[in-house]
């Protein structure tokens, strides 16, 4: 039995206009890779390996209206962007915040995750 690849062919959609702000804010080369990892959702999907805590990490992350995933991408400079979407059941990718990590500042993480729930309650809401 194969297990299919999650999200194929979903489209990736940027959620509030703060993402392509930020995006448009990163170096070419960062703003390509990001770019890249995209695609590679769209045309391959997600293994269901690459979910958890281990390996190429997709983090499934539960809030109170559902479940967005935390991705973690090291860049060429060494930053990390850690980026938080959804897969809407509508084949899309809700892209609700990116960010970027810096050492020692859990709390900020914490609040980014807070702030992405938000924005994917919203989000639903405003899809009914």
């Amino acid at each position: 039995m194969r297990i299919r690849t999650l999200y194929k062919g979903y489209k990736v959609l940027f959620f509030e206009n703060d993402v392509p702000k930020f995006l448009n804010d990163l170096d070419v080369d960062t703003k390509e890779e990001i770019a890249s990892n995209f695609g590679d959702i769209e045309a391959m999907g997600i293994a269901p390996e690459q979910i958890g805590k281990q390996g190429r990490l997709y983090k499934p992350l539960d809030c109170r209206w559902g479940t967005l995933f935390e991705m973690k991408l090291r860049t060429k400079q060494k930053e990390v962007i850690r980026l938080y979407f959804h897969p809407d059941s509508e084949n899309l990718l809700i892209i609700l915040l990116l960010a970027v990590f810096k050492q020692g500042r859990s709390r900020r993480q914490n609040a980014d995750i807070v702030k992405a729930c938000k924005r994917l309650g919203k989000y639903l809401f405003e899809a009914r």
